[in-house]
């Protein structure tokens, strides 16, 4: 994970175990992110790695994305197999189900909102999206859900394996959840920078 502070000072990531909720909650509210250390045991994310594997080469019903279209089976172009941007990957996984509201996560949640969470959408990646820094609340809208409270949206990261700069972190701006969002209907034309 990339930190990046708009304020010329050194922002420290804070690191939670899975049991430390409250903190872990206080700690959001101020800088819009949390991260848990050790939140699901390795081998789960690597049998469900294995898995993803196994759905790419032999699942036609799996629904990727590539370049802002969306692809499935037989109509895929080769790149959208080879650098995997999946969508939904829970309608196909037991493990890929296990790991979306793992224990850490769901508690965190149901905290935070009150309620238990739902998931309404997955992305998986073998390698880094490269999308530029971006805000999920305007952009996350998939046809299925209809319309909800974005004030309630939450996104979560599972890496699989240890992220830098180098092999394409995701970027966090600490604080920029408390910044007033632009609408996709803002002027932004056919770019969301």
């Amino acid at each position: 994970m990339t930190e990046s502070s708009n304020q010329g000072s050194e922002h420290i990531i804070r690191r939670f175990q899975p049991e430390q909720i409250d903190e872990a909650l206080a700690y959001f509210n101020e800088h819009g992110y949390c991260v848990f250390s050790k939140a699901f045991d390795l081998a789960l994310g690597d049998a469900f790695w294995a898995d993803v594997e196994h759905q790419i080469a032999h699942n036609e019903q799996l629904s990727y994305s590539l370049y802002g279209k969306i692809y499935q089976g037989p109509n895929t172009p080769p790149d959208g197999k080879k650098l995997p941007r999946i969508i939904d990957i829970e309608s196909h996984s037991e493990l890929a189900r296990q790991l979306i509201l793992i224990s850490p996560i769901a508690k965190f949640l149901h905290a935070l909102y009150g309620y238990p969470a739902t998931c309404m959408q997955t992305l998986t990646y073998k390698f880094s999206s490269e999308q530029r820094a971006h805000s999920d609340k305007v952009l996350v809208s998939p046809p299925y859900v209809g319309p909800y409270d974005r004030d309630t949206l939450a996104a979560s990261w599972l890496a699989l394996e240890a992220s830098s700069e180098a092999n394409g972190a995701l970027i966090i701006y600490p604080g920029s959840h408390k910044l007033s969002k632009r609408s996709l209907f803002d002027g932004f034309g056919d770019s969301y920078e």
